[in-house]
């Protein structure tokens, strides 16, 4: 499923209709299990000397870039430490230079990387092993913002009829601090720690649930704070910087907003507070009706079928008002939900990719965008110069990007064969 990332800060937004595509790379060129970008967690885009890029991808390694030229750095791959395919990495925000990883089945255990240690073969290596004593098949993770707390939500446990969600100390890897067990009854999608309070966790689920948590509380049920209900089972969710548009009172609620995406291409903003209000709830991409859109959930308008502004969300971008939405084809656009209008594509001919986007990170600091697609690339959206004219980075970028769409075209006609009638 998508997800998405974003870092705040203090640049007004950017014009969407003049985000254009400056670099692309294939991550299939630096590594063949790289063909297919999962997921991608990034260090903030002005970080110096360089700006790192961590790419999953079906396999049990990390893929490391830079994230303006997207070329390999750092001995391109973190090395072989999990048993399974990695399904969730995340740098620390005490220590950019630490990467947490967290691989599916068969794989108990949550590994940091050191991003300034190489092992013999040329790649970083794994400093701390994080044990888990119940064998938990992980299915996410992620280190608080003081780095002393990690955690990681479980796939359900069919035995025992529990997803849990367990913790370790920092300085005490070899068994977990403690797990909670009652608040989620299906697999955990996302558990993600508030990017400023170390104690503050928004775990969501397979359940339709998204729970908030106070970690100084004594027990699972006093920590539980807030439970929202899409109806539905989410696949991704975040805390996200929220703007004065949201008139939030008192204005301390602007640091507890979070967002989630359903598996029904939902989308729900809301406060996670206790007593909290929704802020906006979207159940499925609405329906295109002339210049603007309409929260319709009927397939069927005026006689005939209805068509989707999109085939699905990528994930929100800036404070949550705008989505990143994609067309299978690999076309990428913006959809504003304040101002209901029609979705703002990135490029008119779908250069960057030619497949579903699956993830996405937004620098606020920089107003650039990272994605990443099933088509193996990775692409840099910024905003064009004052001129009007793209960098000349852009250039053979484009050029990259087409030979890759028109190279997966041709595979897909290849598979279906000849077209009989």
């Amino acid at each position: 499923r998508a997800t998405a990332t974003t870092e705040s800060g203090g640049n007004q937004p950017p014009s969407w209709k003049n985000l254009s595509l400056v670099n692309s790379a294939s991550t299939a060129s630096s590594s063949p299990q790289h063909s297919f970008v999962i997921q991608l967690a990034s260090q903030p885009a002005n970080l110096q000397p360089n700006s790192r890029l961590a790419v999953c991808s079906p396999s049990n390694q990390i893929l490391l870039l830079d994230r303006r030229s997207l070329q390999p750095i750092d001995g391109q791959l973190l090395g072989s430490g999990h048993d399974s395919q990695i399904v969730d990495c995340r740098f620390s925000r005490a220590a950019w230079n630490e990467l947490l990883t967290c691989a599916s089945r068969w794989d108990d255990q949550l590994l940091l990387w050191d991003l300034r240690v190489n092992n013999n073969k040329g790649g970083s290596a794994a400093i701390v092993r994080f044990n888990s004593e119940s064998g938990d098949c992980m299915s996410t993770a992620d280190i608080s913002c003081d780095g002393l707390l990690l955690c990681a939500g479980a796939e359900l446990d069919s035995a025992n009829q529990d997803a849990r969600i367990v913790f370790w100390d920092r300085r005490f890897p070899t068994a977990p601090l403690g797990c909670y067990s009652d608040s989620h009854q299906d697999s955990l999608a996302r558990v993600r720690f508030h990017p400023s309070r170390s104690r503050r966790l928004l775990t969501a689920g397979l359940d339709g649930l998204a729970c908030s948590f106070d970690l100084t509380a004594e027990c699972e049920d006093d920590a539980l704070v807030f439970t929202y209900n899409a109806g539905c089972g989410i696949h991704g969710a975040d805390w996200i910087a929220a703007d004065s548009d949201l008139q939030l009172k008192p204005a301390q609620l602007a640091e507890s907003v979070a967002y989630v995406l359903t598996g029904q291409e939902g989308y729900a903003l809301f406060e996670a507070e206790e007593l909290g209000d929704t802020l906006m709830e979207l159940d499925r991409l609405p329906v295109l009706g002339g210049p603007t859109v309409h929260d319709d959930a009927s397939e069927e308008a005026d006689g005939g079928v209805t068509s989707r502004v999109a085939d699905y969300i990528v994930g929100p971008l800036t404070s949550g008002h705008h989505l990143l939405v994609g067309r299978h084809s690999g076309r990428l656009g913006v959809l504003s939900l304040k101002q209901q209008t029609a979705p703002v594509w990135l490029s008119e001919d779908a250069v960057g990719h030619a497949d579903t986007v699956r993830c996405c990170h937004w620098d606020s600091e920089t107003n650039s965008l990272v994605t990443g697609s099933e088509d193996g690339m990775l692409c840099l959206w910024q905003q064009q110069t004052a001129s009007g004219s793209l960098s000349a980075a852009s250039r053979p970028a484009e050029s990259f990007a087409k030979k890759e769409r028109q190279k997966k075209r041709k595979q897909r006609r290849a598979r279906m064969g000849p077209v009989s009638g």
